[in-house]
């Protein structure tokens, strides 16, 4: 009977762990998509201003 509950709350143990491992990948995976994102939107701003900028000096 001891080791039937060691065993249950062993295997409860290893739920706990890998629902915070999923939540942890989900949380870095939402990072790493705003980081992206952001990375992004700086790349189209420089792209605008450097062509803006070649406009202005070209006049």
């Amino acid at each position: 009977m001891l080791t039937w509950i060691a065993q249950k709350s062993t295997s409860s143990l290893n739920i706990a762990f890998f629902n915070e491992r999923v939540a942890l990948h989900d949380e870095f995976f939402s990072l790493c998509s705003t980081a992206m994102a952001l990375v992004s939107i700086m790349g189209v701003y420089i792209t605008v201003y450097n062509y803006a900028e070649g406009l202005i000096s070209s006049q």
